[in-house]
């Protein structure tokens, strides 16, 4: 993943050039997406928890296959280079 800002919101940019397994070694599926782990912001994409999320590697929400952007945070304020 890559975090970046354009200098009032973080993003996340995740890439999955290649996903070679649906089925975790417990036996459930993997879940594809972020969690802030504040049980409130947090988001999955639909194939998740599915056999169909190998798919991911062809889809995209910014036109680029295997390439995911999330706004991850609430504004940034005060951010210093």
């Amino acid at each position: 993943a890559i975090i970046t800002t354009n200098g009032l919101y973080l993003f996340t940019i995740f890439t999955y050039n290649q996903l070679p397994w649906s089925a975790g070694a417990w036996g459930g599926f993997p879940q594809v997406g972020f969690n802030a782990g504040d049980q409130v912001k947090f988001f999955t994409l639909v194939k998740s928890f599915t056999s169909d999320v190998i798919d991911i590697v062809s889809e995209s929400n910014i036109g680029v296959a295997g390439q995911f952007i999330f706004h991850t945070t609430d504004p940034v304020n005060d951010v210093q280079c």
